[in-house]
């Protein structure tokens, strides 16, 4: 098996077509100027192809060296093809916070004098959102706790007290 046959200049004057590198890299070509690089592994018995990026923003090196990763990913047992899905798809998870910040700036514009007068925001922040401290951190659920035993404790100290 020949392993890197391509060289840049090489690359550069082929036409349309796929062209091997070696070791499963494949250079597929759509024109003279552009095309793609993929690699074939095999993986639990199937052939599957992988794209490794556009040429020639990509070069050989970065191919071959994307191309090595994935083949020792199949060797390890892992499946690189589903693994980068895996991330690319993943749902990034919101705090409420950020919902209602995120939906407060688009409905802003809709706001009379853009929101700052507080009749929109107010209630979230004071009702929903969770507690901050003095210097911006969030409060956990437990120190909440703590605190209303402290404040519970304290109105019966209070109470207790003549006047």
């Amino acid at each position: 098996m020949k392993r890197h046959s391509l060289t840049f200049m090489e690359a550069k004057k082929l036409g349309p077509g796929k062209y091997a590198d070696g070791e499963g890299l494949w250079l597929c070509k759509s024109s003279a100027e552009s095309g793609k690089w993929i690699v074939r592994l095999v993986i639990t018995g199937n052939r599957r192809e992988m794209g490794l990026g556009r040429w020639p923003d990509v070069s050989i090196s970065e191919a071959r060296e994307k191309a090595a990763k994935a083949r020792r990913q199949v060797r390890d047992g892992f499946d690189p093809i589903t693994e980068r899905a895996k991330i690319k798809f993943q749902p990034k998870r919101l705090t409420v916070e950020e919902a209602i910040n995120d939906c407060f700036r688009a409905r802003q514009a809709e706001l009379k004098e853009d929101g700052n007068a507080g009749r929109w925001m107010s209630p979230l922040r004071n009702h929903v959102m969770p507690p901050r401290t003095s210097n911006g951190e969030q409060i956990e659920q437990f120190e909440i706790a703590e605190i209303e035993t402290f404040e519970q404790a304290f109105s019966r100290a209070a109470l207790g007290r003549k006047l």
